[in-house]
């Protein structure tokens, strides 16, 4: 009697462990297979941060400094501390451009009194610049999906995921020690809102097989081209175009970051050829720029609601966004 008694009990035991392996099994298949996305493992070394490439002003502190295991050839990447008279910073430089700075946000005080980056403050006239020609094309709400080609420190993705209703955002990154000092600096939590994918951005774009996103940013930069750093090559071509056409929906907007080398003075002949290219896939196109800015924001959309913008209704249409977007109007922005 004792031993049916252990039996049943036994059996019962199991078959409650294995209901529970099972809910298990399938909660963790859910998360990580089905919405097919990991995130990427990176691997990195560090070197010391006396070890540091250009000469610091007292007002400089070196954080960290990370290079590549897998490729000992790559720019190694610096996080530096810095303070001026109005506010503190944190960027990101590397090696292989060493006055250079690749990401900037500005740094405030947490509740525990500890230092802390603000991811819903743009310092960058050009990511200001960018997020204005964006929601002037269409507003990203929270059902908006965006991919960003070029993470760099990841400050407008963190942006945008803090927004009070924040899309979905998908960032592409080729280079993992960003990624990696991005976490580490610059608080980004990947996570079912903010997904980041270690990979090739043109090879990502390539192997989407239906229009899904509503906003794709092209934000990344090269040494290929000899007017522009940015975008890359292959966005300057039909085929590229077409792409990132046909990986939006159909009222969808691209923002394209150019960066023209040293100022270069056929930037005007070679900005009216990438905008002739882009209305080939897009209805309209505008550019917003700085003159204090190497950077042209060139956004093209689909939206049949867009009206078009004139250096006249620039501003009014500016101030009907909502205020967190609008307060990063300046006067210095023009449209070309």
């Amino acid at each position: 009697m004792r031993l049916s008694c252990f039996v049943k009990k036994s059996k019962e035991k199991l078959m409650f462990l294995t209901a529970v392996l099972v809910v298990l099994f399938f909660w963790f298949h859910s998360s990580t297979v089905g919405d097919n996305y990991v995130e990427p493992a990176i691997s990195f070394r560090r070197r010391p941060i006396d070890d540091f490439w250009r000469q610091l002003s007292k007002e400089e502190v070196v954080r960290d400094i990370m290079c590549s295991v897998e490729d000992p050839e790559a720019p190694c990447f610096a996080v530096v501390d810095v303070k001026d008279t109005y506010q503190k910073y944190r960027i990101m430089q590397s090696d292989d451009l060493p006055n250079g700075v690749h990401s900037r946000m500005r740094l405030k005080k947490s509740k525990e009194n500890s230092e802390m980056v603000d991811k819903q403050f743009l310092m960058s006239a050009y990511l200001r610049g960018l997020l204005l020609s964006v929601y002037l094309a269409k507003p990203v709400v929270e059902s908006s999906k965006v991919l960003v080609i070029g993470g760099g420190g990841f400050v407008l993705p963190n942006f945008l995921a803090s927004l009070e209703k924040p899309p979905l955002v998908e960032v592409v990154e080729l280079n993992g020690i960003c990624i990696a000092l991005s976490k580490f600096w610059f608080d980004l939590q990947p996570g079912p809102k903010l997904k980041v994918f270690k990979d090739d951005g043109i090879e990502f774009l390539k192997r989407k097989q239906q229009s899904e996103y509503d906003l794709i940013v092209l934000d990344a930069a090269s040494d290929q081209g000899e007017v522009l750093a940015s975008p890359l090559p292959f966005f300057l071509t039909s085929e590229g175009v077409k792409t990132v056409k046909n990986t939006l929906k159909s009222d969808g907007t691209v923002s394209v970051n150019i960066i023209a080398k040293n100022f270069s003075r056929n930037i005007p002949d070679a900005l009216e050829k990438i905008r002739t290219l882009y209305l080939t896939e897009f209805a309209n196109c505008f550019g917003i720029s700085s003159q204090d800015l190497a950077n042209f924001l060139l956004t093209c959309t689909n939206n049949p609601s867009f009206e078009v913008l004139t250096s006249k209704n620039l501003k009014s249409k500016v101030k009907s966004l909502p205020s967190t977007i609008s307060r990063f109007y300046d006067r210095s922005f023009y449209l070309f």
